[in-house]
């Protein structure tokens, strides 16, 4: 899936285990993600590096114009 930012959206980062370790920003640009097994969206923000989105959040950016989802 490839998702286009058009306003800065702040994302959850997640440590190697899979916990919560704080917040981010993603920049406006094109990003690649995917729905993980959890049910967040994973975007590859760079080599090995992932945010992610809950599926209300992303929901509500889709909504507001500040997340577009160019390739499903």
């Amino acid at each position: 899936m490839r998702v286009l930012v058009t306003k800065g959206v702040i994302s959850r980062k997640h440590g190697n285990h899979g916990e919560d370790i704080g917040f981010t920003i993603l920049f406006p640009g094109e990003y690649v993600g995917s729905l993980g097994d959890s049910g967040e969206l994973e975007i590859n923000i760079s080599d090995g590096n992932y945010t992610y989105l809950s599926l209300n959040k992303m929901e509500e950016k889709v909504a507001h114009g500040d997340l577009v989802v160019l390739e499903a």
